[in-house]
């Protein structure tokens, strides 16, 4: 029995058999006659390492059984065949699937466990506790309870974790990471404070930039996405939102204004990843990584999204500054005519859930007010050797002030 190419529209499967085929003996394949096949031993063997690095058994009646994954339905060997190969015909399907059992039962004792089966179902493998779910839970360790400065260990497996993060787009085509330039719609966003004292009020009139921007190096408490003493301007994209993440008391009276980009900037938005992954193909080298990351990623957006209690912020923030801190530095990506950085990260609301989106710039372009300055030897040895501009400014005549008149509150029952 002989497949070729044409067997599958898988176009990375058809390049791994078109590979093989430049020197396999010239005979033709089973269902395409007038084309040169290969045995359908070596597309077994292709294809057998891609299932059992993505598929476990599936469930069975016995409780104890290790591959049980409630509410996850499993497909037959057939089924998971066309899936992956996109093969062109059912025939094709079972040929292959039998060839799978038949190779494996060769080597295997009679007692022998048997992965593959015409009669068992499969479930995607689980990545909860691999890749870089497993990375993300040390890092964590590693940085709020173990070493928090100078950590190599950590910086490496960050660097892991966020690994090509830039090539990631959801089902719809989105991309993960994309350049916001002046004038586009996502290029303005909203930033608010509270402003009861009227001599604040009149401070704030006057010089917008210095009192809406992130306050004086002193006086940066620690966030969300920076340690205290780092620039860090967070805004969202509606006003109310804006409103909301500040939790202010009724009665309080808030001044908030309109921020826009000045340059282009590059931004990894958290909120892509709500969809599914766009679907690579199971034979491309960088799948298992890629659908790890992803999978990941959906969990690091609710991650960064969920609401902190004060008495926890300390710690709980260390990772997620720690994450965005080597973004806006450290983690560099390739671009047409050079290399991309990541300057703002855009996450879902804490306060907003169902449609708010917040922003964060961190670092020397989070600062309106800022002069760009020329780097120094002290700088230079700390890796800092180029010092971004501002990246954002006030909208001229966009400051306005409300009145909190009334606030709401969603409750869920609590198990205690």
């Amino acid at each position: 029995m002989r497949l070729c190419p044409s067997c599958f529209d898988d176009r990375s499967l058809q390049r791994l058999i078109a590979a093989i085929r430049r020197d396999a003996p010239n005979e033709k394949c089973s269902f395409h006659g007038n084309l040169k096949g290969v045995e359908i031993r070596e597309v077994g063997r292709l294809v057998s390492e891609v299932v059992q690095s993505n598929f476990d058994p599936g469930p069975y009646d016995d409780e104890s059984d290790d591959f049980w994954q409630p509410g996850v339905e499993g497909r037959g060997l057939e089924e998971i065949l066309q899936d992956i190969t996109k093969s062109v015909s059912r025939e094709v399907d079972r040929t292959l699937a039998e060839e799978l059992v038949r190779e494996e039962r060769y080597w295997l004792d009679d007692d022998e466990y048997s992965f593959f089966s015409l009669g068992d179902t499969y479930v995607p493998t689980s990545a909860e506790n691999f890749g870089h779910s497993a990375l993300w839970k040390d890092f964590r360790r590693s940085v709020q309870h173990e070493q928090r400065f100078f950590n190599s260990s950590a910086k490496e497996a960050i660097a892991k974790i966020f690994d090509a993060v830039h090539l990631q787009k959801d089902s719809l085509g989105n991309p993960s990471v994309y350049k916001i330039s002046p004038g586009e719609s996502m290029s303005r966003f909203f930033r608010c404070r509270i402003a009861n004292d009227p001599r604040v009020q009149t401070d704030i009139a006057k010089d917008p930039d210095k009192q809406l921007g992130p306050p004086p190096d002193r006086l940066r408490r620690p966030g969300r996405m920076n340690p205290a003493g780092i620039a860090a301007l967070y805004g969202a994209y509606t006003m109310e939102t804006c409103i909301a993440e500040l939790r202010p008391p009724v009665g309080s009276t808030i001044a908030g204004a309109q921020f826009e980009f000045t340059r282009p900037t590059w931004v990894l938005d958290t909120t892509r990843f709500q969809r599914p992954g766009r679907q690579l193909s199971y034979f491309a080298a960088e799948h298992r990584k890629r659908s790890e990351q992803w999978t990941f990623m959906q969990r690091f957006r609710h991650e960064i999204s969920q609401p902190v209690l004060p008495d926890d912020e300390y710690l709980d923030y260390i990772p997620t500054q720690a994450v965005a801190e080597y973004l806006c530095n450290h983690h560099e990506f390739p671009v047409r005519g050079g290399r991309g950085k990541i300057e703002a990260i855009i996450f879902n609301s804490a306060q907003s859930p169902e449609n708010g989106r917040n922003i964060v710039l961190v670092g020397p372009s989070a600062d309106p007010s800022a002069k760009q300055r020329p780097s120094t030897s002290f700088e230079d040895l700390f890796d800092t050797a180029s010092v971004p501009k501002p990246a954002v400014r006030i909208v001229q005549g966009s400051v306005e002030f409300r009145v909190v008149r009334s606030s709401s509150i969603e409750t869920t029952p609590a198990d205690i």
